[in-house]
């Protein structure tokens, strides 16, 4: 009998460290997953670029997200807030997330490389601390602004460099390039952080899919105006694979797996998991597009995520 006593509270306690434990593992696996897929963006963009404009890209991206989104809408029954501060911080984040920021990216990407946007992608994170902080009126701490500076830094080393070395080297590659795809950084961050704020009250997943259902009536007649539709029949599978890519993988996907991480782990420890992006973007615009890595490239890289994690430990 004393045995069996003993026995029962060893198995009460496994138990629980176990499923924690597996938890633990899926947490991480959806988040580095949604990283993956979101690194690949930027390549998919580029080859996309290939065929169509970068405005016409963009804006194709965002609609077939926005109408595989319109059927979840109407599958789960989403429904608008009520409030109107709500539905105004949900058109902002929409506009600024599922349109802006895919258009300005797309356009961008037309005249840089993909290595070049992928660190500039880094530091949203930054601006998407320094939105939030102003709209709430208060001011992150002192070593936050230390590493954003860092992260800065190393951003206009990059500008810089483009813009004084590179555009007699590199055909079609320019600072204005840059200077677009940091444009749509600072978008996104906006609709980032007011999807944040609308998300605490109607939740994650209906902010996502509701901002990205009512972007359709403005991308519909931009995407009209400005792409030739008779060829869109001409079009390559490769370019509608990336299409798909970037509308059905990085909008619907990607944030579903990054939410249920975030869900699971907790924004702090999750999100810090984001400082891997510009590696693994680099690494897929080496591998699929044969785009070579500069030491410039690789030094700002460096600067970039150093600041970047010296400050999200303190946003």
């Amino acid at each position: 009998m004393p045995s069996g006593r003993s026995a029962s509270p060893s198995i009460e306690v496994r138990g629980p460290i176990a499923m924690q434990s597996t938890q633990t593992r899926l947490t991480y696996v959806a988040a580095i997953s949604a990283l993956l897929i979101w690194s690949g963006t930027a390549v998919a963009n580029k080859i996309a670029n290939r065929y169509l404009g970068g405005l016409s890209v963009g804006v194709l991206r965002s609609m077939v997200a926005g109408f595989a989104a319109l059927l979840v809408v109407l599958v789960l029954g989403y429904r608008l807030p009520s409030s109107g501060r709500q539905r105004g911080l949900l058109v902002l984040s929409g506009l600024c997330s599922f349109v802006l920021w895919p258009v300005f990216m797309s356009v961008g990407i037309q005249h840089t490389t993909v290595g070049d946007a992928t660190v500039i992608m880094a530091l949203i994170p930054i601006l998407t601390v320094l939105v939030g902080s102003a709209a709430q009126r208060r001011a992150p701490a002192l070593s936050w602004w230390l590493g954003a500076s860092l992260a800065f830094a190393g951003g206009v080393l990059l500008l810089v460099h483009r813009g004084l070395f590179l555009p007699a080297v590199v055909e079609g590659v320019s600072l204005r390039g840059d200077l677009w795809v940091l444009l749509g950084a600072v978008l996104c961050a906006i609709g980032y952080a007011s999807g944040a704020r609308v998300a605490q009250e109607i939740g994650t997943m209906a902010t996502t899919f509701l901002g990205l259902t009512i972007s359709l009536p403005l991308l519909a007649p931009i995407f009209l105006l400005c792409t030739p539709l008779r060829g869109l029949r001409r079009l390559p599978l490769e370019f509608w694979s990336a299409v798909a890519w970037m509308a059905l993988m990085s909008s619907l996907v990607g944030y579903g797996l990054w939410f249920f991480a975030l869900s699971r782990g907790g924004i702090a420890r999750i999100a810090t998991l984001q400082l891997a992006m510009p590696v693994f973007g680099l690494a897929f615009a080496a591998l699929l597009l044969q785009e070579s890595i500069t030491d410039y490239l690789g030094l700002a890289c460096l600067i970039i995520l150093s600041g970047v994690y010296i400050a999200q430990r303190k946003a």
